[in-house]
């Protein structure tokens, strides 16, 4: 299973769901997010960012997540790495990767990292 930047997102958010429907059929799993990680500027955002994207794209439900993160992401305090850590534990057996570069860009004297 595997996606690049938007992709991604998408791969880390939707892996346990995806790995509940097909790791059974298969020995070898392998989960690749590439040049995502949920890094956001700036920093004291970060929780507000990724709520109100979990909020926009109506992520907050029993479809998506299972209780403990539904309860989080509707409190505002789900991070992507919350969703990414439970598919990790969930399924022990399956790799996991990220692909990530770092760039950093100075704005108005702050510097400003994105994943690349």
């Amino acid at each position: 299973i595997s996606g690049s930047s938007a992709g991604s997102l998408g791969v880390q958010a939707w892996s346990r769901k995806v790995l509940g429907m097909y790791a059974p059929r298969s020995q070898d799993v392998f989960v690749l997010g590439d040049s995502f990680i949920g890094l956001l500027y700036p920093p004291n955002k970060l929780y507000s960012s990724e709520s109100w994207l979990y909020k926009e794209c109506n992520m907050c439900n029993l479809e998506f997540l299972t209780s403990e993160p539904v309860k989080a992401c509707k409190e505002g305090s789900l991070l992507l790495q919350d969703i990414r850590l439970e598919a990790m534990e969930q399924y022990p057996n399956v790799r996991f990767q990220l692909v990530v570069g770092l760039q950093v860009c100075y704005a108005g004297g702050a510097a400003i990292y994105s994943a690349y």
